[in-house]
């Protein structure tokens, strides 16, 4: 069975580094190269560092980094009577005999506030009774080496490491003989080799002779811990198709229920299920439908794929039908075939009451309690439960859009004769229809970044000034945020005067690609922010770089949407704080309600207030639709009050 390797020989990543600090600290070879490269053998993991060693210090002088590339040559000198010396210690564990100075710096100054100079006193003097002086000089050599060794890598790093893009080549980050067997089947590129993964499922190796269960994991495991620099793996890729459109949905549904009921068509106890409207009372799909799909299930995964152009639309799709399919089977027994007006009616009643009545008021089956859990439990806990409690009338209606379109495609591609929905009108009753000014004023938005100015000037904080302005200027999406890239900038030349604008390109819904400026505050904000990074300060310098701009304090990986969601509402909730001690309440209130998405929003508004053209505007957010887009540049009740306040 062939093998395969993280290679060394044509990139350096990151867990390249994390394998050098290891051998800087004395963690075991074996262990370190088992974890960071996948190597066991101690001999060979000794030369892969010996080998980096060399790379760093060749890296240090491209830089024009003398100091450093010094630092790396530098060796520790073991005793005199050690016949090898310093080749002898270069090739054992450096930090082995300072852990003891390690572990009492770790304890007693966990948050680095001894000087290297004071921590070595500190030691000598818990120490002295029991060490002589050869072996305090020894243990204060070392310790200062290794901080050497440390300063020098995280700078070399910033210049050195590579992140794996979707063109490059399978020997850049893989070796062995797995590589070569994917290259005769086509897949030469990491983009190539995804594709072929999400194309043939969780069983993909199957299709390549030679390529065993057991390196197919490791290659999808390591997919997916690059999954910001090449895009997130689909549930069928991980878990396969069968699992994702079978096993997913009734296992939930029978959760839900917790005993056999009749009326659900579904089977308990041995876990196996019949599909849900597959008895002989229900009609088949058409001999003419063009997916294939033998149940409601399959059908649903069929238009997630089809439709679904990115991973986490793709995770709402599937949400939203789960939850319509549950309705059907709970409360009406009936499946899509069957689906009339009247039960999406029913469906829209549903979700306007839940959470919102008690249970005499309760017109269902099942209780409310039986659908509603707190967030964040896994699929697979028995707690489970489709819905977090009660929906908001937007939230709602969005379920009752994407219910729409999951039953326009199977209606398009002959599964269903008709869709129901097209009977029904999918505004919920007492749904406020006036048109609100979404956004921060202008004046609140001067108070968010009064507050963020006024953050420290360290790392953290500089990160959150940049973040602040590029999310303002870009008006992108939380999730486009956190894949923007050195690599995505571009130059457009003036027209009226000498230079260029800046433009970052955002990966935007469906795999779409759309171009937005950025202005003069983006490109201070980074200013400052590059310093912290070691970076270059003039941001159009690192253009076509595969850096992300948006990274983490320690090792400048990029950061999540989560992380990118967290320092923005903390934003929001300190600027919320400073209103409040001025004592605008109201103001206070509104900002504090804010998430990510409302810069985008705040962006939108001022610039439809400055009256850009809707063309302009729509282009600039990515909206499929003009009508998406007017909501910011129609008259809004806060004009028409300042017109009419004016009037007076």
């Amino acid at each position: 069975m062939s093998s395969i390797r993280f290679a060394l020989s044509e990139r350096v990543g990151a867990h390249h580094f994390a394998l050098y600090r290891a051998w800087i600290n004395g963690i075991d070879l074996s262990e370190a190269g088992l974890r960071y490269i996948d190597e066991r053998d101690p001999r060979k993991v000794r030369s892969a560092v010996e080998g980096l060693r060399i790379r760093f210090i060749q890296a240090a002088h491209r830089a024009n980094l003398p100091r450093y590339a010094r630092l790396l040559s530098a060796r520790l000198k073991t005793s005199a009577q050690d016949p090898r010396g310093e080749l002898q210690q270069s090739e054992t564990s450096p930090g082995k005999e300072s852990l003891d100075l390690q572990a009492f710096a770790e304890e007693i100054d966990p948050e680095g506030f001894y000087s290297e100079s004071e921590l070595i006193k500190l030691y000598e003097e818990r120490v002295r009774p029991t060490a002589d002086g050869d072996t305090l000089a020894r243990q204060r050599r070392r310790a200062r080496w290794i901080a050497q060794q440390k300063e020098a890598l995280f700078w070399i790093e910033r210049f050195l490491v590579s992140r794996p893009l979707p063109e490059d080549p399978l020997p850049a980050w893989f070796e062995g003989s797995a590589v070569q067997r994917l290259q005769r089947s086509g897949v030469t590129t990491l983009a190539d080799l995804k594709a072929f993964i999400e194309r043939h499922g969780k069983t993909w190796y199957a299709h390549i002779d030679g390529v065993g269960s057991t390196t197919a994991e490791r290659i999808v495991q390591w997919l997916q811990e690059h999954a910001g620099e090449l895009g997130e793996l689909s549930d069928t890729a991980i878990a396969g198709r069968l699992q994702v459109s079978r096993a997913g949905l009734p296992s939930v549904a029978q959760r839900i229920v917790g005993q056999r009921d009749a009326q659900t068509k579904l089977t308990q106890g041995s876990g196996a299920h019949a599909p849900l409207g597959r008895d002989e009372t229900y009609a088949p799909a058409p001999a003419s439908c063009l997916i294939r799909a033998s149940d409601d299930l399959q059908a649903m995964q069929a238009w997630i794929e089809a439709r679904a152009g990115s991973p986490h639309t793709a995770r709402v799709y599937r949400r939203e039908a789960e939850r319509f399919l549950l309705f059907l089977a709970q409360e009406k027994s009936i499946d899509l075939h069957s689906l009339k007006v009247q039960d999406i009616n029913d469906y829209k009643t549903f979700l306007a009451l839940l959470g919102r009545v008690d249970a005499k008021g309760w017109p269902f089956r099942l209780p409310q309690e039986q659908y509603c859990a707190p967030r964040n439990i896994p699929r697979a806990d028995p707690r489970w439960r489709p819905f977090e409690g009660p929906l908001s009338a937007k939230s709602a209606q969005y379920a009752l859009v994407v219910v729409g379109a999951f039953l326009g495609f199977l209606t398009d591609v002959r599964y269903l004769a008709a869709n129901p929905i097209a009977g029904v009108n999918i505004k919920l009753a007492g749904q406020d229809m006036r048109n609100p000014v979404k956004g921060l004023s202008r004046g609140q938005f001067d108070l968010v970044r009064e507050h963020v100015m006024q953050l420290p000037d360290d790392h953290a904080g500089a990160r959150a000034r940049f973040l602040l302005e590029l999310a303002y200027s870009s008006a992108a999406r939380l999730s486009e945020l956190a894949q923007t890239s050195f690599a995505d900038l571009s130059l457009v030349r003036r027209e009226d005067e000498a230079g260029h604008y800046v433009m970052l390109a955002l990966h935007g819904k469906g795999g779409k690609i759309r171009n937005v400026y950025l202005g003069e505050a983006v490109l201070r904000a980074w200013r400052e922010y590059a310093q912290h990074r070691g970076l270059n300060t003039v941001m159009t310098a690192l253009k076509g770089q595969a850096l992300p701009m948006l990274a983490t304090l320690d090792d400048g990986a990029p950061i999540g949407a989560a992380m990118i969601y967290r320092i923005v509402k903390e934003i929001f909730e300190g600027a919320s704080r400073l209103a409040a001690q001025r004592g605008l309440y109201d103001d206070a209130a509104e900002i504090a309600a804010c998430s990510p998405h409302d810069l985008r929003h705040c962006r939108a508004r001022h610039l439809g207030q400055g009256k850009v053209a809707l063309a302009v505007l729509q282009r600039m957010l990515g909206h499929a639709s003009p009508a998406t887009t007017s909501i910011y540049v129609t008259n809004s009740d806060l004009e028409m009050a300042q017109a009419l306040a004016n009037a007076e």
